[in-house]
């Protein structure tokens, strides 16, 4: 599943799994080892959506 605005992904499942991530393991850089996606990865993606 996924959030397309003008035909463009915007928002996927790991996304969308990344704040409940975050608050389960108290810190980004866990949040990351637990979607198996990387802290870099992570951190842009709440750059995007935090604005």
């Amino acid at each position: 599943m996924w959030l397309e605005i003008d035909g463009n992904p915007v928002i996927g499942k790991v996304r969308m799994a990344m704040p409940d991530a975050v608050e389960e393991k108290g810190s980004i850089i866990d949040a990351a080892r637990k979607l198996d996606i990387s802290y870099r990865k992570i951190r842009g993606a709440t750059s995007d959506i935090g604005g």
